[in-house]
């Protein structure tokens, strides 16, 4: 029964050398290379010291040991020799004297001379004492203590026997310091090696690390080799291995890019002009108008290049497909100045323009400017003419309304060709129409004077949690509120984009530093983050509001990778300098782009309404989608979708894997006078 606490308590402490172990294991197997490189150092230090501190103690105490024996015997036979005549002439107190000189001097722990009878004469003993010796090092290492032994005699006559027994105090404080020394050694020595091993280990693993760097750079879509290559051969196999395997995943990367651009125009670019194609035309015009831009000022043309047919008979398809792409290139001429038109080839001889932002009083002097483009290619052949019908409006009600009219002002052009061209209106009568000068005059007036309006749209996540606002700006007209896409078109024409940007700019970062709540989002145009002056001026203003900049998005369109990379990039540093997040819009509008988005340091992207409109019914815009979608995440990019207007479409678009959306049927936007639900 009393063996059971015994075998209990045995087993509890195998039960915590166990835990300790594992505990032990663990931390090792998490450990980084470079620790257990140190660690495995730092035992084969501590051996060694241990071997060698074994040998230098081991040495020593016998060294001091035989020390002391010799000692104890040549100063027993001295003193028997000395103390000879005195225990002749029985003169004891001679004897004391003697042996208490040799005792007093404090080497020996005792000496006892006796007679023949073993009887005691004179004794002589001392407790051993070792000052400023711990006691578990003279445990530890017991020195062997060997006497000395002398016979006392005169002539053959033996008269008693001496016994002398060596202190072993000098010999411990002899080992000790030994130890001390030793120890010293081996901290200095470990110190020297702790750092020269540092150095070493960091120098050797450089190449892991730049390879780490690499991974990382490659989770991100950046494809850079390392071009320096490690001494030590396996890391060099490895280094090498790296940058094939980051050659073929860039060549991978890249062949997905030309595909996805290539399946995109094979889809929905003409091949010989490579304008886009009616249903591309259609879809993008369709988009323009759900982005409410239905009150913009607009036109569409339509253009007819008559005899082509009889043209390539003639002169073969070759010149036929010349003139044609001849013809595409004088479109892109005359609308270069309104970036924002959409120029496509309908059919095999018709063409399709539209204008956004272009008054009534400007078209007739861009249809004569394309007139005057075209009459030098019509004239190469007495076959060739052109009919050239256009609408106009301020009104956009449907792209079929847009067509019909445009059709119906081409028909009418065939009927009286003699006028060149014709355009008719979809304006009601007395409906007021500015001209170009009176919306270049009303716009400066409202910058100038700051009479500008706000609305606030959400933006959610998956779950339809709001996740933060985007500023929109908007004016007061005699017709109500125009958001800023009506007009916006027009304010980039005059030049004021970056006085606008400035002030919504402005107008975001006081509400954010009024309620620690909101998240806003603002956008700016290319020709905004791509100005020197703005970019000061952008400088200075941002450390007013430090302390709410993380909380602000700034989005710029996605044509900025492929016009103003360089530009871009600098304005990216400028806003992560101060915690600004950035985002891009209108994301997938230009493939070859996309190659671009690695490294760059975005928040999110937005995918352009163009590819959401038919997303639900369309195999091709969703796989055009998947595919931005995959490239982004690849970045590390969160994907949000732009122009929501129905259930099918949401369902479609968080089906595919984009992270939230914004759009009408989610949230319309809000003036800010209506907003105190909008915080969040």
């Amino acid at each position: 029964m009393c063996a059971f606490p015994f075998v209990g308590l045995f087993q509890y402490r195998i039960d915590i050398y166990m835990n300790f172990f594992k505990r032990f294991w663990l931390a090792i197997r998490y450990m980084s290379l470079l620790r257990r490189l140190l660690l495995a150092i730092t035992g084969l230090i501590v051996i060694l010291f241990l071997a060698n501190l074994f040998v230098s103690i081991y040495n020593a105490r016998t060294y001091f040991s035989e020390q002391m024996e010799v000692l104890a015997q040549d100063t027993a036979t001295s003193l028997g020799l000395t103390i000879t005549h005195a225990v002749s002439d029985q003169d004891m107190a001679q004897v004391e004297s003697m042996i208490d000189v040799i005792f007093d001097r404090g080497y020996y722990q005792s000496i006892i001379y006796s007679n023949m009878k073993g009887e005691a004469l004179v004794s002589r003993t001392r407790k051993v004492s070792v000052e400023g010796v711990p006691a578990w090092f003279i445990d530890l290492n017991v020195v062997p203590v060997r006497g000395g032994f002398a016979e006392v005699s005169s002539g053959w006559y033996r008269l008693g026997e001496l016994r002398i027994l060596p202190s072993p105090g000098y010999a411990y404080r002899d080992l000790w310091r030994v130890f001390r020394e030793q120890l010293w050694l081996f901290s200095v020595i470990a110190v020297l090696c702790y750092g020269l091993a540092g150095l070493g280990l960091n120098y050797i693993l450089r190449p892991l690390k730049k390879m780490e760097t690499q991974a990382l750079a490659i989770c991100r879509r950046e494809f850079t080799a390392e071009e320096q290559l490690p001494n030590a051969p396996e890391l060099k196999r490895v280094v090498v291995a790296m940058n094939t395997m980051t050659h073929k995943i860039k060549d991978m990367f890249e062949q997905q890019l030309v595909l996805t651009d290539s399946l995109r125009k094979q889809a929905y670019i003409d091949g010989v002009t490579g304008l886009p194609n009616r249903d591309e035309f259609d879809a993008r015009l369709q988009a323009w108008l759900g982005a409410d831009n239905a009150d913009s000022p607009s036109a569409l043309a339509l253009l007819h290049v008559d005899g082509l047919l009889a043209f390539n008979d003639q002169n073969g398809r070759q010149s036929g497909d010349a003139l044609l792409v001849d013809v595409a290139n004088k479109l892109k001429v005359v609308v270069a100045t309104w970036p924002e038109s959409i120029i496509a080839r309908r059919s095999g001889s018709d063409f399709s323009l539209f204008i956004p932002g272009i008054t009534p009083d400007e078209l007739p002097l861009v249809l004569d400017t394309l007139k005057q483009q075209l009459d030098p290619l019509i004239r190469k052949d007495s076959m060739l003419a052109t009919d050239l019908g256009a609408v106009t409006t301020t009104k956009v009600h449907s792209v079929g309304t847009l067509l019909s009219a445009a059709d119906e002002a081409q028909r009418e052009y065939r009927a009286s060709p003699a006028s060149g061209w014709v355009i008719r209106s979809l304006d009601e009568q007395g409906q007021l129409i500015r001209s170009a000068g009176e919306w270049s005059e009303f716009l400066h007036d409202i910058v100038d004077r700051q009479h500008m309006s706000y609305q606030r749209q959400a933006m959610f996540d998956g779950k339809r949690q709001c996740v933060g606002h985007e500023v929109f700006t908007c004016i007061k007209t005699q017709d109500g509120v125009a958001s800023a896409k009506v007009f916006w078109p027009l304010v980039a024409r005059f030049g004021l984009s970056e006085k606008m940007d400035k002030m919504v700019l402005e107008h975001a970062l006081a509400i954010l530093q009024a309620d620690s709540t909101v998240y806003l989002s603002v956008n700016f145009a290319a020709v905004t983050f791509s100005s020197a002056g703005f970019k000061q001026w952008l400088g200075a203003l941002l450390p007013q509001y430090k302390a709410c900049c993380e909380r602000l998005t700034v989005e710029v369109p996605e044509t900025v990778l492929s016009e103003h990379a360089n530009e871009l990039k600098e304005f990216l540093v400028l806003l992560q300098h101060f915690g600004v997040g950035a985002a891009l819009d209108h994301f997938g509008r230009t493939p070859a782009a996309l190659g671009s988005l690695q490294g760059l340091a975005l928040r999110y992207v937005k995918i352009d309404r163009w590819f959401v409109d038919k997303v639900h019914v369309n195999q091709d815009n969703s796989f055009y989608i998947k595919t931005l979608i995959q490239i982004a995440k690849s970045c590390e990019v969160q994907v949000y979708a732009e122009g929501v207007e129905n259930e099918q479409q949401w369902e479609a678009l968080i089906a595919l894997g984009v992270d939230g959306g914004q759009g009408y049927w989610l949230a319309k936007p809000q003036t800010e006078s209506n907003n105190d639900e909008l915080k969040g």
